[in-house]
C-alpha cells in the first residue's frame, strides 16, 4: 500500500498509462480520426491528443482532480477497447461508413435518447458514490464519482454531437447517391 507520501506519484503513473491506452487504443480504432467524438481532437489532430498525455501530470498539481482525470480516462480507454475488434476488423473508412447509413436511418428523437442513456447510467453511478461519500474534504471516493459524472457529461455530449454529426453526413451522402 503507498504511503500518502507516494500517492501522486502512483496517481499519476495510473494516469499516465490510462492517457497512453486512451490514445493509443483511440489510433488503433480511427488513425484518420473519423470516429473520433471528441470535436477538439478531431480539430487540432493527433498533435493534440498526444498532448493529452502531458495530463498525467495532474496529480502532482491536485491529487483530488488527478483521480477524476485517472477515472475518466480508464472509462474512455475501456469504451474504446471495447469496439475495437469490430473497428480493426472492418476497416475505420467502412464502419464510418456503416455508422452514417445507420444514423441517417435513425429517428433523430429515439437515436439521441439512446445516445444518453449510457451516459444515464454513469450518471448514476456517480450520484450514488457522492451520496455515501459526500464531504470532499474527508471522503477520497467523492472525486471518484466526479470522475464518473464528468465522464456522463462528456460522453452524452459528444456522443450526441457524433450521432448528429454521423447523421448530418449520412442524409448528406444520400442525398448525393440519390438522381434528382
Amino acid at each position: 500500500m503507498p504511503t500518502f507520501q507516494q500517492l501522486p506519484h502512483v496517481i499519476a503513473f495510473l494516469l499516465l498509462l490510462a492517457r497512453l491506452g486512451d490514445v493509443g487504443s483511440t489510433y488503433l480504432i480511427s488513425p484518420q480520426l473519423k470516429l473520433e467524438a471528441n470535436p477538439i481532437v478531431r480539430r487540432f489532430r493527433w498533435p493534440f491528443a498526444g498532448l493529452t498525455i502531458l495530463l498525467a501530470a495532474i496529480p502532482y498539481y491536485s491529487l483530488p482532480v488527478g483521480i477524476a482525470f485517472l477515472i475518466v480516462s480508464l472509462l474512455v480507454c475501456a469504451s474504446n477497447c471495447s469496439r475495437m475488434w469490430f473497428v480493426r476488423t472492418m476497416g475505420e473508412s467502412q464502419y464510418y461508413a456503416l455508422i452514417i447509413e445507420m444514423a441517417r436511418r435513425a429517428p433523430l428523437g429515439l437515436g439521441i435518447i439512446f445516445c444518453l442513456l449510457s451516459p444515464l447510467c454513469m450518471l448514476m453511478i456517480g450520484g450514488v458514490i457522492l451520496m455515501f461519500y459526500p464531504d470532499p474534504h474527508r471522503d477520497w471516493a467523492y472525486y471518484f464519482g466526479i470522475g464518473f459524472l464528468v465522464y456522463a457529461f462528456a460522453i452524452g455530449t459528444y456522443g450526441t454531437l457524433a450521432f448528429l454529426r454521423y447523421r448530418r453526413a449520412g442524409i448528406a451522402l444520400a442525398r448525393l447517391a440519390t438522381p434528382p
